[in-house]
């Protein structure tokens, strides 16, 4: 086997042992809360992000940057619980005593957990996404989903 391949699968096999506990999946759901939480009704009183008197108008825009300073705050918070510990895990679990009995060096073992700890907050960014586009759709107030275009700049 390559370099490549080893560690291809030192990271899918972390990332996959990770995908499968249920701390990862509470902290989806908490995150998905929050995203509900965050965007409240329309017409109702009370308001997460403010400019002043004003609110913004639920558009790809305002729901990007709510999520946006969402995913800031959170992501930090909440990933940081799934990605620690990765090496003791696999020392208190003894994976790593057979992985070390695998011709796996020490930089290719260090870069295969950190691009699982990557893939791992990654697939969080991508729940956060969805869940955007989800709470655009489901207040309603603009349905059109704009990605990655800008408005016309008007003058």
């Amino acid at each position: 086997m390559n370099t490549f391949s080893v560690i291809y699968h030192m990271m899918r096999a972390d990332f996959l042992e990770r995908a499968r506990r249920t701390s990862f999946l509470v902290i989806l759901g908490l995150a998905m809360l929050a995203g509900y939480v965050y965007i409240p009704p329309a017409d109702s009183m009370t308001l997460a992000l403010a400019l002043g008197p004003w609110r913004g108008v639920y558009n790809s825009a305002w729901i990007g940057t709510v999520f946006g300073i969402l995913t800031v705050i959170l992501l930090p918070l909440f990933g940081y619980f799934l990605i620690k510990n990765t090496i003791e895990r696999d020392r208190l679990t003894r994976v790593g005593q057979i992985i070390a009995t695998t011709p796996i060096s020490k930089p290719a073992y260090i870069l295969g957990k950190w691009l699982s700890n990557l893939a791992t907050l990654t697939s969080m960014l991508l729940v956060f996404n969805v869940m955007a586009l989800v709470m655009q759709l489901m207040r309603a107030e603009v349905s059109t989903i704009m990605v990655g275009r800008f408005p016309p700049r008007s003058g």
